[in-house]
């Protein structure tokens, strides 16, 4: 029996079409969404007046991929031993939107290189490879064209030769393994030369240079996609997308990359997404996989999903598809594809309770925070449609934390307002401290707020409502100045566990952060962060990163990783538990009581 392939039905999926009987309303209204606030207002170290000075000779950190807002002279006193340890390390681990963001912020940046490495060329390739990593394969691309020198080295040579590849610039890719000189028999090299051997149709020589790359070291998968070239490409196999070389591989052989979309790591996903001449198909699953690694591409998913030329939906062959109206039905249906539907029928809609509960389940499907960044992203212009129309919410706390951690500060205050005035609960004050975290420091709420999560923290309502309470009483005073003496004492009392990260690298942090080092800063966090996997460190750690990355200045990143910890608390980015029955033990069969001994008889004797 024929099934199709995982692309198909993404395509079939989103070509359902609403009958809703009415004419759509226009889309609403882009968000307009507020920065955070660029510093936080905490006491800082008195320092010398600031002096206006020229920047030096462009070195190997100095091309930049877009204004930061981080400054030419961010990397200045911070130790460039430091970054050579951390920068290498970075993407090579999953990091939480909050840290992502931060370490795309400071390997954008173009600024003067730390003292001693401004020529330090593998320093620059382990930048720029962290950057690549985390996605942005067109800025590094873009950044190693105008780094001085970098034709000399091999590391920014086959970064910059992957990056190509992943952006289907193979033309310029097969040009730097020809003239790369250096290391020109390391495996990478052999493999990108045998490709493009076989693309200019060199096949003997191809399957030549093939053989020494797998003798040096073995790599299954390309070999065989690279036999299936060299044997003309006509035996058809799955696609791969571990990587740049990988992908140009599996587009010659015209394989379905739709297949294997859901383990694209970062650069493939988000340069597939953003690919013109990519299939709608494609593009979805690309822009759905890639907004989970934080990539603001929620405009190319909602365009794709809107698209009416897509196919209707077809069967399966087991199980037939549900009716274009039979929204339970769709509810249940998880996915990429599923999503889309869902989101395009809120968007199109004039049912706002329909529309309300759609973005509700869109929400909810969310595991982890990627997911629900991503989810907070695709419903935001319909949370704030629902929230300018008042109309009522089952999940008012869950529809405003979205909108804030998307910087829409309007919406979730209007959904905050609409809430009842005696209405108190621990959801409620969860919320008012993400509230206070997004206006930023100047909000005049925000010490009565701390004094009201300090006091709540004093009562036992349970472990579970205990914990969330402290997670943000602690977040909110590590972004705060001048807090209380009776709040200070009442937070002094928590008991919240140990520490998990290493006392030196959060000591490091404090130090990089009262001397107002931000690269420094930032590199001390990432340390610490890369360790803590998508979800991020535990509270104790979290409110540590945030209060010493808040002390140096880092006000957006501080925020981002404060309101994080809150949607965890919130258990809004986690994955459902289920409770498993133990199994139970069959009853052992008791034991037979032993018999008693027989007396003995009486005898003449004993008479």
């Amino acid at each position: 029996m024929l099934r199709p392939s995982g692309l198909a039905l993404a395509l079939c999926l989103i070509g359902l079409t609403p009958a809703m009987g009415q004419t759509p309303p226009p889309p609403p209204e882009p968000v307009q969404q507020e920065p955070m606030p660029e510093t936080v207002a905490i006491p800082q170290p008195a320092q010398a007046a600031v002096q206006v000075q020229a920047l030096s000779a462009p070195d190997v950190f100095s091309p930049g991929a877009r204004d930061t807002g981080l400054g030419p002279d961010v990397w200045r006193g911070s130790s460039s031993d430091m970054a050579r340890e951390i920068l290498p390390l970075i993407g090579k681990r999953p990091l939480s939107p909050a840290a992502s963001a931060m370490a795309r912020r400071l390997l954008a940046t173009g600024a003067s290189a730390p003292e001693g490495a401004s020529d330090d060329f593998d320093l620059a390739a382990a930048r720029l490879g962290a950057l690549l990593l985390l996605g942005d394969a067109a800025a590094v691309e873009a950044m190693i064209e105008r780094t001085p020198g970098a034709n000399i080295s091999p590391a920014l040579a086959q970064i910059q030769a992957e990056a190509a590849m992943i952006l289907g610039h193979t033309e310029k890719a097969c040009h730097a393994a020809d003239a790369i000189s250096s290391r020109r028999d390391d495996p990478f090299w052999l493999r990108l030369r045998s490709y493009c051997q076989a693309l200019n149709g060199q096949m003997a020589a191809s399957g030549l240079t093939l053989g020494l790359a797998e003798a040096q070291k073995p790599d299954p998968v390309f070999a065989h996609l690279m036999g299936q070239l060299l044997a003309g490409g006509t035996s058809k196999t799955g696609a791969s997308l571990r990587s740049g070389l990988d992908l140009a591989l599996s587009r010659t052989l015209g394989l379905d990359l739709g297949t294997a979309i859901a383990t694209a790591p970062a650069p493939i996903a988000i340069a597939l997404a953003r690919d013109p001449a990519a299939e709608p198909g494609l593009k979805l699953l690309a822009a759905g996989r890639a907004m989970r690694f934080g990539a603001r591409l929620d405009d190319v998913f909602a365009q794709v999903a809107s698209q009416p030329s897509l196919p209707p939906i077809a069967a399966d062959g087991t199980q037939p598809p549900p009716p274009p109206l039979d929204i339970p039905a769709l509810i249940k249906l998880q996915g990429t594809a599923a999503e889309a539907r869902l989101l395009a029928i809120g968007r199109d809609t004039n049912d706002l309770a329909l529309r309300e509960q759609l973005v509700t389940n869109l929400l909810k499907r969310s595991q982890n925070l990627g997911d629900f960044l991503a989810m907070a992203r695709l419903t935001a212009p319909q949370i704030a449609s629902l929230a300018k129309a008042n109309a009522p919410t089952a999940a008012p706390v869950l529809l405003a934390t979205a909108a804030l951690i998307t910087g829409d500060v309007e919406t979730g205050s209007q959904i905050r307002q609409g809430l009842p005035a005696d209405m108190a609960s621990d959801e409620i004050l969860l919320l008012d401290a993400m509230l206070t975290l997004a206006k930023g420091p100047t909000d005049p709420d925000r010490q009565v707020l701390l004094a009201r999560l300090a006091a709540a923290t004093q009562t036992l309502p349970g472990q579970g409502l205990l914990a969330r309470r402290q997670t943000a009483a602690l977040l909110t005073a590590a972004l705060t100045a001048h807090i209380a003496a009776p709040v200070r004492n009442q937070l002094a009392q928590l008991d919240t566990g140990r520490l998990e990260a290493p006392a030196a690298r959060l000591f490091a942090l404090d130090l990089a952060a009262g001397d107002q080092l931000k690269a420094e800063s930032i590199l001390s966090a990432l340390a610490i962060l890369n360790a803590s996997g998508a979800q991020g460190p535990k509270l104790n750690d979290r409110v540590q990163l945030v209060r010493g990355l808040g002390l140096a200045g880092l006000g957006p990143d501080a925020t981002a990783l404060a309101m994080e910890g809150i949607v965890l608390s919130q258990g809004f980015a986690s994955a459902p538990t289920t409770t498993t029955k133990p199994a139970t033990k069959p009853l052992a069969k008791p034991k037979p009581k032993p018999r008693p001994a027989p007396k003995p008889r009486a005898t003449a004797s004993n008479s």
